[in-house]
């Protein structure tokens, strides 16, 4: 699968569904990077525990996603240099398609939750733009450690970035994502995730 490990998915999934090209953004209070993902957790774990239906819940956890998370500046950021040598049209491909991917990835494991929780341990300045909002989830495993890179974006508070115990998200998919484009190309990987999306529903 075109993501992290499986553990890691599995570990993170339902704070993910919550959640070098960025102009210049104003600095981020770590109080309200940490009441946003906070907020983020307490509504997806809302969506996770109704008895709407399946295509509902995912159509919820979706919308969280993408209010959430910056998904293009993401998407970016884990293409890397080479985006900056793509067409207008391939960038805007692969956007929508990294997009779709991404939301479909994490909204299709609604059957994982059981019952996990995330609390906020504490929030910290990162750089000048950003904070970094540290975590645990807990369930019926040992907790894991996550962490939250929150970026003013336009206006609004998204995460950019999430390490899994020490592990970025953008520098692990940038790893695996440069490994397609050098044997198939952008053009191949777009159709990947095109793909994968489909088959995810």
């Amino acid at each position: 699968m075109l993501a992290w490990t499986r553990r890691a998915l599995a570990a993170t999934w339902l704070t993910l569904v919550l959640v070098g090209l960025a102009l210049p953004a104003d600095a981020v209070e770590p109080g309200a990077a940490r009441a946003f993902v906070g907020d983020l957790a307490d509504r997806a774990t809302a969506i996770l525990n109704s008895d709407a239906a399946d295509e509902t819940r995912r159509d919820g956890l979706r919308d969280l996603l993408n209010e959430g998370f910056d998904v293009a500046f993401i998407a970016r950021s884990v293409l890397g240099p080479p985006f900056r040598e793509l067409s207008e049209a391939q960038r805007a491909d692969y956007v929508a398609a990294f997009e779709r991917w991404l939301v479909a990835s994490y909204a299709s494991r609604l059957d994982e939750y059981n019952g996990q929780r995330l609390e906020i341990v504490g929030a910290e300045a990162q750089g000048q733009q950003d904070v970094r909002v540290v975590s645990r989830v807990t369930g019926d495993q040992t907790p894991v450690r996550i962490d939250w890179r929150v970026r003013d974006r336009d206006g609004r508070l998204q995460i950019i970035d999430v390490e899994v115990e020490g592990v970025s998200m953008t520098v692990s998919q940038r790893q695996e994502f440069s490994s397609v484009v050098q044997r198939r190309g952008v053009d191949g990987l777009i159709a990947l995730l095109r793909e994968r999306s489909a088959s995810l529903g």
